[in-house]
């Protein structure tokens, strides 16, 4: 199977996706920790409020309490999906060793069926 430069340059770039997703893992593993302890926190300085709602701990609740969750939610969403991709995008592992085996078949058939071997 014979690429043009422009899927060429797709495939590398799909490449070097894949060692950026495995090099930056940890990181974005650290980012989903601190944005899950920094939920838990929060959670955990609001609890008070929560006990005895008068008017002003009812509206700090209301004002914080949103972005609580979201941070915990972007946390949990984040700590999800570089767990799922901890070794790169599955569908992209399985593209480039189709691409590869499909090279890899062209060339060992070419030389073998070429007219001056």
């Amino acid at each position: 199977m014979q690429l043009s430069d422009t899927e060429k340059k797709m495939v590398s770039r799909l490449q070097k996706q894949q060692k950026s997703l495995i090099r930056w893992r940890w990181v974005w593993l650290l980012y989903a920790a601190c944005f899950l302890g920094s939920g838990v926190y929060f959670f955990g300085v609001l609890q008070p409020c929560l006990d005895k709602p008068d008017p002003p701990k009812v509206l700090i609740l209301v004002v914080a309490l949103p972005m609580v969750y979201l941070t915990f939610g972007l946390g949990t969403w984040l700590a999800i999906i570089t767990l799922v991709r901890w070794n790169g995008k599955p569908e992209t592992i399985l593209l480039l060793k189709l691409l590869e085996a499909a090279q890899n078949d062209t060339s060992d058939t070419g030389d073998k069926n070429h007219p001056s071997k």
